[in-house]
Order: C-alpha cells, then sequence, then structure tokens
C-alpha cells in the first residue's frame, strides 16, 4: 500500500506540472493575440452590415425616393393645350370662325414654389438622418454582440484551462487513492468532481452566450458565419481610430453631438420642413393667376364683296385669376404647420436632453470600466496569483491542505473572468460613446 506522504509528493509534482505547462500556455497565447492585422474582423463585419442589413437597406430606398420626389418639386405645373372646333361656325364680319387652339400656363404666387420646393427638401434630409440613425444604432448592436462573443470566447478559454487542470488532478489523485482507505483522499476526489461539475456548468452557460451572439451578428449582416470563426478583444476597436480621438476630445462638447446626431439633425430638418409648409399654406391663400394664348381659324367671309381682311385669322391673350376666397382649407393647413413646428421643438428638446444623458451614462460607464481594470490589474489578479504561490510554496513544505491549493486556483480564475468582463465592458463604453456622440459610422 503507497503510504499518504508519497501519495501527496505525487500530486505535488502532478500540480506543479500542470501550472508550468499553463503558464506556457498563457505567454504563448498571450504573444499571438499581440500581434495584429492589417483589417480588424469586427470591420469587416460592421461592413457587411451597412451595405446588407435590410432594415438599413429600406430606410435608403425611402430617402432616395424622397429625395426624387424633392428635386422635381416646386416645378411649375404642365402647360394646357386646348383645341375646339366649332359644331357651327360663328360668323364674323370677316368669315366664319371654324376652330381655335388654346395654350395656358399657370402661375402661382411669387415664392410658392420655391417654399414648397425647400420644404421637400427639408424633409429629404429627415429621411436622411432617420436612415444615417439606424446606421449607428445597428452599428453599436453589431458591437456590443461581437464584443458579448468575445467576453464568452475568452471566458471559455479560461475555463477550459481550469477544467484541464482539475480534471487531471483529479484522474491523478484517483489513481493514487483507488487502493486506498484513507476518508481524506476520498473526499479530495468528491471536491474534484464537483468542481469540474460546476465548470462544465459555467461551460455550457457561456457556450449559449456565444451562440446566442453569433446569432445576432447573422441578424443584422443577414448572412451565415463562417463555423470556424473566433472572437477576440484585439479584433473589436472602433472602426475609425481617429474617431475614437476625435470622441475622447469633444466627450465634454455638446454643440460637437448636437452637429454629428442624426436623431437632433434630423428634428432640425423637421422643423425647416414644417415652416416652409406653413408658408406655402399662406402664399395658396393669394391669388394664382394663369396666361394664355388663343388662335382662331376663320374661313373666306360669303358677303359681298368680301372685305379686304376676309379669312383673317384672330389671336389674342388672356389672364385669369383664381380667387381663394374660400380660405378654410389653407387656414387649417396653417395651424396644422404650426402645430407640428410647435411638436417637432418639443421633440427636439427631448432628444437634446437625451443626447446630454448618453454622454454622460458612455464616459460614467467608460470612467467605470477603466477603474474596474486598473483595480483588477493592480490588485485582485496579482494578490490573487501571489495568494496561489505563497499557497504552492507552503503546500509543496506540508504546510497546507491540497484543497487550499485549488481555492486559490478558483480565485485566479474569477479574477481572471473579473477582467475579462471588465475589458468587455471598456470596449462596450467606448463604442457607447460613439454612438453617443453621432460618430461611430463616421467616414
Amino acid at each position: 500500500m503507497i503510504s499518504p506522504s508519497s501519495l501527496n509528493q505525487y500530486l505535488k509534482c502532478c500540480l506543479f506540472t500542470l501550472l508550468f505547462s499553463v503558464s506556457v500556455m498563457l505567454v504563448a497565447t498571450s504573444a499571438e493575440n499581440q500581434t495584429s492585422k492589417t483589417e480588424l474582423e469586427l470591420n469587416r463585419l460592421l461592413f457587411k452590415l451597412l451595405n446588407n442589413n435590410p432594415e438599413l437597406k429600406s430606410l435608403k430606398a425611402n430617402w432616395e425616393s424622397f429625395r426624387e420626389k424633392a428635386a422635381i418639386a416646386g416645378a411649375l405645373p404642365n402647360p394646357k393645350f386646348t383645341f375646339g372646333y366649332f359644331v357651327e361656325p360663328v360668323e364674323t364680319r370677316t368669315g366664319p370662325q371654324q376652330s381655335k387652339l388654346g395654350l395656358a400656363q399657370k402661375f402661382p404666387w411669387f415664392g410658392r414654389l420655391s417654399a414648397e420646393k425647400k420644404s421637400f427638401a427639408q424633409a429629404a434630409g429627415a429621411y436622411e438622418m432617420a436612415w444615417r440613425s439606424a446606421q449607428e444604432e445597428q452599428a453599436l448592436r453589431l458591437a456590443m454582440a461581437y464584443l458579448d462573443a468575445s467576453y464568452a470566447t475568452k471566458a471559455l478559454s479560461i475555463i477550459d484551462r481550469e477544467i484541464n487542470l482539475v480534471d487531471a488532478i483529479k484522474a491523478s489523485a484517483e489513481r493514487i487513492y483507488a487502493s486506498s482507505t484513507h476518508q481524506v483522499g476520498q473526499e479530495q476526489v468528491i471536491r474534484l468532481s464537483l468542481l469540474a461539475n460546476e465548470m462544465r456548468d459555467q461551460k455550457i452557460d457561456f457556450s449559449k452566450q456565444l451562440d446566442l451572439a453569433r446569432y445576432r451578428i447573422e441578424q443584422l449582416i443577414d448572412e451565415p458565419l463562417p463555423p470556424q470563426m473566433m472572437f477576440s478583444y484585439s479584433e473589436a476597436y472602433p472602426l475609425y481610430r481617429d474617431g475614437l480621438l476625435e470622441a475622447q476630445e469633444e466627450a465634454d462638447n455638446l454643440d460637437f453631438a448636437l452637429t454629428n446626431r442624426p436623431e437632433y439633425l434630423a428634428t432640425s430638418f423637421q422643423i425647416n420642413a414644417a415652416q416652409f409648409k406653413e408658408k406655402v399654406s399662406k402664399l395658396d391663400r393669394l391669388p394664382s393667376f394663369t396666361l394664355g394664348f388663343d388662335y382662331i381659324f376663320t374661313g373666306n367671309s360669303s358677303s359681298m364683296p368680301r372685305p379686304s381682311d376676309s379669312g383673317k385669322d384672330a389671336a389674342f391673350i388672356f389672364i385669369a385669376l383664381d380667387l381663394p376666397i374660400w380660405a378654410n382649407k389653407q387656414m387649417a393647413q396653417i395651424k396644422e404647420s404650426k402645430s407640428q413646428v410647435r411638436r417637432y421643438k418639443e421633440v427636439q428638446a427631448s432628444v437634446k436632453t437625451l443626447i446630454v444623458k448618453d454622454i454622460a451614462d458612455a464616459k460614467r460607464a467608460l470612467s467605470s470600466a477603466n477603474e474596474s481594470i486598473r483595480l483588477y490589474q493592480e490588485s485582485l489578479l496579482p494578490e490573487s496569483i501571489r495568494a496561489r504561490e505563497l499557497v504552492l510554496a507552503t503546500y509543496a513544505k506540508g504546510g497546507q491542505q491540497f484543497l487550499d491549493v485549488l481555492d486559490t486556483e478558483l480565485n485566479v480564475l474569477k479574477a481572471e473572468l473579473g477582467l475579462a468582463q471588465q475589458e468587455s465592458n471598456k470596449l462596450k463604453a467606448t463604442w457607447g460613446l460613439l454612438r453617443s456622440l453621432g460618430i461611430l459610422t463616421k467616414q
């Protein structure tokens, strides 16, 4: 029968070997992650989103359609051509009038067509801002999904490492205590089994999170992802590095956000469109006029002797006025436009308040994540690693229980997962700051 001291010595050797292997693996992984790529993976996904997303395509089509309407708005109505034939010719001194041609053009009151064109142009601008706003929002959703996938991937890597470690130690312990009746040894094996199962439950949860994040990304870009595709924080930096620097510099400049946020710009376009529409309604209360030209074909006179101007065709010009004496319709349209202006100004004020809140929330989240990362990097993770090293050293001298070593290793695991979570939060806050300033998809 193997003695307890030899069993413990064997466990120590296994444990030290495994921990050394894990350390080597971590160094290699870190070196690999430091290799930068020319084009970041998230950038490629964002490009696909902006070009393939069905909702963005629909909104862009709406804008382009209304832009075409705006291009032809404010044009004069088509001229009117008339032809008349006298069933019974009208006898005149110069002869019978047989037929008539006419051409007329209607003109609204001065400035009405220009106001209408400007109203449509401003409305088209609002449609464009709706499309831009959707771009920003969908891009943010994609970034959040990608970062969720990156965190789940990193967490799975950490947990897999720990599962392999625990499984290896458990296998060694089972071999050592297979023929042993020591109660302590059996307790260690049971504890290791429970720990391994708990980690596998965590792995299942993170795998579900990864699958959900992949599904969200596929829905946004409207195409399936490669099964082997990996996700990492190093691939998740903002699309435009200059934009990030700009965001950091302009984070406290509200005017910068107001000139870039499409939601705020949309309300400005809507206010202007309603104001020009009100002007159109007011001008519709003034008379429009029509200029026309008529040409009458005349036959030869039947009287004898024939006058010298016999058969001479007649021509004349005319002007007609539309008198808007029934002004109820125009007054209703003016009231409606005034109401729209007030409503859009209220919406604009609400949007401004929301922008202020978005910027504050993003800055707060970024600051909190930075503080947490600093705490993990400077305190929690190094301390948990030092605690593990001290326990290992003490255990090697026989001063600690074997399970104490595992507890310290679990503390390292929790610290690494916590740091990974805060790294994700920092990148999410960074993307959120870009979105709050309206420059997330700025090119």
